[in-house]
């Protein structure tokens, strides 16, 4: 096994994914369901996380 200080610092190649949850979403902005039933939402950043989906049911 590699010692920590053998390995180089992580290059980044391509696009990284990240997500947040519906839920840590929610708390972020203090959506409440009144709010988000107020009408069409928009996901700009429209990335890996489930909020979409999840907004949508």
């Amino acid at each position: 096994m590699r010692k920590e200080q053998d390995v180089g610092a992580y290059e980044q190649v391509g696009v990284a994914m990240t997500c947040r949850s519906y839920q840590e979403y929610v708390d972020m902005f203090s959506l409440t369901d009144e709010i988000l039933s107020m009408g069409p939402i928009l996901d700009v950043g429209a990335g890996a996380s489930s909020f979409t989906a999840e907004a949508c049911q």
